[in-house]
């Protein structure tokens, strides 16, 4: 009787020492993933693009996977209190998993990249950097032309427009 109890009292000392551990931010191992990286160019039906309409795409998009399962997404353009703040992890050996409030994304590594595969046609190439690229005024200039929804003028009719 005195093995039994023994036994069920080690169980049950180490399922407490067990669920204890669970989510231990402490226990983060550090990941080859960790650090920057930036867009550098999309794929769409074997046509390359490196910029946005005359953008680098290395200024467009720009992440930071920190420790602890902290992802910082922003761009060169955006403030720093406008970044995006939002949970990764390892998935495998070659992937790792972004959740945004928008949803889930899944890069695969290649060749030292990262690859966000969007269809069977389409996919961004993501690149490891030390420093993140900053926007030149003539940069800032042209975004602010493509993203200033400010000017836009519309003009409502009570006429039908006829369709067909």
């Amino acid at each position: 009787m005195k093995r039994i109890l023994c036994a069920a009292a080690s169980l049950a000392l180490g399922a407490c020492l067990c669920a204890c551990g669970k989510g231990d931010k402490s226990s983060w191992v550090p990941s080859r993933f960790e650090g920057k990286w930036q867009l550098t160019e999309t794929v769409n039906d074997e046509n390359v693009q490196q910029d946005y309409n005359g953008i680098p795409m290395n200024e467009t998009q720009q992440i930071e996977l920190k420790t602890n399962g902290v992802c910082v997404i922003g761009s060169a353009f955006d403030d720093p209190s406008e970044y995006e703040t939002c949970t990764w992890k390892e998935i495998s050996d070659t992937e790792i998993e972004i959740k945004t409030a928008d949803g889930t994304m899944i890069l695969q590594e290649r060749n030292g990249s990262l690859m966000l595969k969007e269809d069977d046609d389409a996919y961004s190439i993501i690149e490891p950097v030390t420093e993140f690229a900053t926007a030149s005024p003539e940069d800032i200039d042209k975004y602010n032309d493509l993203f200033n929804f400010n000017d836009i003028h519309v003009e409502y009719s009570s006429t039908p427009i006829d369709l067909q």
